[in-house]
């Protein structure tokens, strides 16, 4: 269950900034990408233009606040969210920390 919480228009940075609260009881805090899936249905926004900032899970069991901005166009998306999304969603490390990684020879 997805209730908003709070919704506030940045025309400035062409997005709404919305806090939603999550109900998961008996299960595990739900991933990005599922958050991002859901609230496309319920935010009537399209998956490229919601950005998942943070999770905070409460001391309640099966409770979340989730801090989101739905972008007005995917072009309106800052770069380095992008960027920032697709690290966290995959799991993989970005480009410019895998070739810090590798050893020189």
């Amino acid at each position: 269950m997805v209730r908003v919480v709070r919704e506030v228009e940045n025309n400035l940075l062409k997005r709404k900034e919305v806090e939603v609260e999550i109900q998961h009881i008996g299960k595990s805090t739900p991933s990005r990408k599922e958050l991002v899936a859901e609230l496309a249905k319920q935010l009537s926004g399209s998956e490229d233009t919601i950005i998942v900032k943070k999770i905070h899970g409460s001391n309640t069991v099966g409770h979340s606040v989730v801090q989101t901005f739905l972008y007005n166009k995917k072009e309106d998306v800052p770069k380095s969210l992008s960027d920032f999304m697709d690290v966290r969603i995959s799991g993989k490390k970005p480009k410019s920390q895998e070739a810090a990684a590798k050893p020189a020879k």
